[in-house]
């Protein structure tokens, strides 16, 4: 008998290796660092914990071979650390030898506990030797490159809307939102808890910043649509300390949706800020109906502040804040009391409450009106944002010029750009695509006005260098 189950498990290995091959998690063993330390800067392409900061090295693409993106064959939009304040990228280290990306847009990489939590596309063939990318790998790696493992695997799942949170993996699939959470180990064929069916839209707040806890912005907001068919009103729903709560529905703002069709919305979240008080602010637009009319009207966009789990429990409509009584677009949340910046009409403007009364006031130079652009971040009284793949910079108080931050290229289909402090300087992170698409920065705390120059923040593959070489 054993040796027919040795001849079987011969035979199985000889086809794996013959068909497609196998792929192995064996790693070099690292220190793990300070992981006590508070984690700063979670969900981007850049993370801080400790003495480390840990980057992702590069945007790779999908590798068109499978070996290529097999774990310790990858180089380029692998994650690597270096010790906060070295400028020598030669000591550099690569602790996850694995291509970090997908199609969504939020593709970058948290640290929780002992581990990296990632995704990257699959690495396995089918039996033409197609490479799987359309379906997505959810990863964790330990700090000390060990223990690597697939926490989940979706097939044709590239765009999944997903977020890792401190004590696991949410994830919308078919209209339905689901938590897998963190364990020893996975079967990554099954799905996690179901939270909630026929989902219309979620929303995953940034969580930043770890300490060992959850907070509010680790909360999950979503939306789901009204049991009666011609009623296009909708819920709010928020997945926190391990319960689904309703936060907003059509007889929040009213005790009569019918009579007072005004009065009764459909909510749509658009953005978040995680204020310094450990508050969490949701901004978002509401629209009513006329009637069985499937066409919404605007009531404008606005904002609440959660001060506490309670609070979403207990939404009260006399502390909503109205900001304007337009939809706007992508707006950047400065905070409840700050207001949003948004582009519109071409012209960004700046959004605030003043005294309970609506303010609206465009931001300015002797230019003329800023034209349109995305804001991406808000730093010691400067705006930050991208216009046609270029970097910009605008005092808040109106009192100076657009100034250009430098004149490299931000590949516009990656993570966006992040400011992140390391190690008491400030630095603006991008992926550059004036450069073979690598993780380079401004330190924007030494920089003079004028006098831009980008830095690569990684480590190029022999080939890539060569390519840069040759410009």
């Amino acid at each position: 008998m054993k040796k027919k189950v040795f001849v079987i498990i011969a035979m199985v290995l000889m086809v794996c290796l013959v068909l497609v091959g196998c792929e192995s998690y064996k790693n070099a063993k690292f220190d793990k660092g300070d992981t006590s330390a508070p984690v700063l800067s979670n969900g981007g392409s850049v993370v801080l914990q400790g003495d480390y900061v840990y980057f992702i090295n590069g945007y790779s693409d999908y590798l068109k071979t499978a070996t290529a993106n097999w774990f310790g064959n990858v180089k380029k939009g692998a994650v690597m650390r270096i010790k906060a304040g070295e400028t020598d990228m030669s000591k550099a280290e690569v602790i996850v030898p694995k291509s970090v990306m997908s199609a969504a847009k939020q593709t970058g990489f948290s640290i929780y506990g002992d581990y990296i939590y990632y995704v990257s596309p699959s690495a396995e063939e089918d039996r033409s030797g197609n490479v799987l990318t359309d379906n997505l790998q959810f990863l964790r790696t330990g700090l000390d490159g060990q223990n690597t493992a697939v926490l989940l695997e979706i097939e044709n799942g590239t765009s999944t809307a997903y977020k890792y949170a401190p004590n696991g993996l949410y994830y919308v699939k078919d209209s339905n939102l689901y938590f897998k959470a963190f364990a020893k180990k996975y079967n990554k064929k099954k799905d996690g808890t179901l939270i909630a069916e026929g989902v219309s839209a979620t929303f995953f707040p940034v969580s930043e910043t770890y300490a060992g806890q959850e907070t509010l912005s680790d909360a999950v907001f979503y939306t789901k649509a009204t049991d009666s068919a011609y009623d296009y009103t909708n819920e709010l729903w928020a997945y926190f300390g391990g319960k689904s709560i309703k936060v907003i529905d059509k007889n929040t703002f009213t005790n009569d949706p019918v009579g007072d069709y005004k009065n009764a919305f459909s909510v749509s979240v658009l953005t978040s800020k995680s204020e310094a008080d450990g508050s969490l602010t949701l901004v978002y637009t509401k629209s009513y109906f006329v009637g069985t009319s499937s066409s919404g009207t605007t009531a404008g966009t606005f904002a609440y502040n959660f001060k506490s789990a309670a609070d979403l429990e207990h939404f009260d409509k006399a502390k909503e804040v109205q900001f304007s009584t337009e939809s706007l677009s992508t707006p950047y949340a400065l905070g409840i009391n700050d207001g949003l910046i948004a582009v519109t009409g071409s012209v960004m403007t700046h959004y605030a409450n003043v005294d309970g009364k609506m303010n609206a006031q465009a931001y300015k130079d002797d230019n003329g009106s800023i034209s349109a652009g995305t804001v991406f971040g808000y730093q010691d009284g400067y705006i930050y944002y991208l216009n046609s793949e270029v970097i910009y910079r605008y005092k808040a108080d109106n009192s100076g010029y657009v100034e250009q931050v430098g004149s490299d290229k931000v590949h516009g289909s990656f993570i966006d750009c992040e400011l992140v402090n390391v190690a008491g300087k400030l630095h603006l992170f991008f992926f550059n695509e004036d450069h073979s698409d690598y993780l380079y920065a401004y330190n924007v705390t030494d920089t003079a006005k004028g006098e831009w120059k980008a830095f690569l923040f990684g480590s190029m593959t022999e080939a890539d260098a060569k390519s840069e070489a040759s410009k």
